[in-house]
């Protein structure tokens, strides 16, 4: 039966708990990532869908002489509007998490050099060779 000593002080370490919590929130925010990135593309295609839609309704219609007409008329449409805000939201969300994500990736790789780090220094400590003068 091994001693479970050893684990138990592994786990305690600072680096070592850093770590977890550090991965354990990377894990949640790719996960929410996925869905934050779902939405704002179904934001995305909601929009340019409805907006392309009313440039060719007006534009069929006779409302308007040009393109650059129905596009005006287009983008000061409420319902474009709300559309557009809908995807610049969900878009700023989902890229806030990607930005997020990289600062975990990076902490996570941070959290594995100072790991190793400690690892060595008891190593070295256990030889006795902790340079302690």
């Amino acid at each position: 039966m091994t001693d479970p000593r050893p684990v138990a002080n592994a786990l305690s370490s600072p680096a070592l708990a850093h770590l977890g919590a550090v991965s354990k929130a990377y894990a949640e925010l790719a996960d929410d990532y996925k869905g934050l990135a779902h939405k704002a593309a179904e934001a995305e295609a909601a929009y340019k869908n409805e907006r392309a839609k009313l440039v060719l309704k007006v534009r069929a219609s006779g409302e308007v002489k040009s393109q650059a007409e129905a596009d005006a008329h287009a983008d000061g449409n409420e319902r474009i509007c709300e559309l557009l805000t809908k995807r610049l939201l969900t878009r700023a969300a989902a890229d806030s998490a990607k930005e997020k994500l990289r600062s975990l990736a990076a902490q996570n790789e941070n959290g594995r050099t100072f790991a190793a780090t400690e690892r060595e220094i008891d190593r070295l400590h256990a030889q006795g060779r902790g340079g302690a003068a």
